[in-house]
């Protein structure tokens, strides 16, 4: 089942939502077949307003997680199938004000990945297959 993350900056960590529901949050997580989303709206009201809000995700399925803890009790399901071959990594970074997407570290767009490791302080290394 895929999820969406994103950096939480009230606790410091990465927040997992299934279903719309927050299930916990973790100081990594990697992910597989991952999707990088903004919404515009979300953007266009960060910049007007100089102030953070959450618009910008990651969604994928859960390989892994370290220091993981759950919210209200909520469940959290592992795809068992890992990530195999040989892989190529980039770094992914997003600026609202800088960029309308995540970019890779030659500043060019990425939309998706074969998957990403993301940790709280918003590193995200982006693996796809050769």
């Amino acid at each position: 089942m895929k999820v969406k993350v994103y950096r939480n900056l009230n606790n410091g960590l990465i927040s997992i939502q299934k279903e719309g529901l927050v299930v916990g949050h973790c100081s990594s997580i990697t992910l597989k077949d991952v999707n990088f989303k903004v919404n515009q709206g979300g953007r266009s009201r960060v910049i007007a307003q100089q102030c953070k809000n959450v618009h910008a995700y990651a969604i994928g399925s859960v390989v892994a997680l370290q220091d993981f803890t759950s919210f209200k009790g909520r469940d959290l399901t592992f795809d068992k199938n890992p990530v195999k071959g040989e892989l190529e990594a980039v770094d992914v970074t997003y600026n609202p004000y800088k960029y309308s997407t995540f970019v890779d570290e030659s500043k060019k767009p990425i939309h998706n990945c074969d998957a990403a490791i993301i940790n709280r302080l918003g590193k995200i290394k982006a693996y796809t297959y050769k």
